[in-house]
């Protein structure tokens, strides 16, 4: 995967206990704008890193025809999300 940290906008849900899902996020270039359902999560994690808190979440989708690899991050301080690795 290679490493892309462009910031995007995610549609989630917040569980009652604090779990968040994302469920699908837009990507936008200078041609286009892109929506992709995230048809799985398949691994969450958090971290801190030089004092950011994030959550990572590595996820799957079908585009094109393609199945594709990628992680999101959620920045709990900062309150962002971000394509990190695609």
């Amino acid at each position: 995967m290679k490493i892309v940290a462009k910031p995007i906008e995610v549609l989630a849900v917040f569980s009652a206990n604090g779990d968040i899902r994302p469920y699908r996020f837009r990507i936008t270039s200078e041609e286009q704008t892109q929506t992709i359902k995230i048809d799985r999560v398949v691994h969450v994690e958090e971290e801190k890193v030089a004092g950011i808190h994030a959550i990572h979440f590595d996820c799957r989708s079908r585009i094109d025809d393609r199945e594709i690899m990628y992680q999101l991050r959620y920045q709990t301080q900062e309150q962002c999300w971000i394509l990190f690795k695609i």
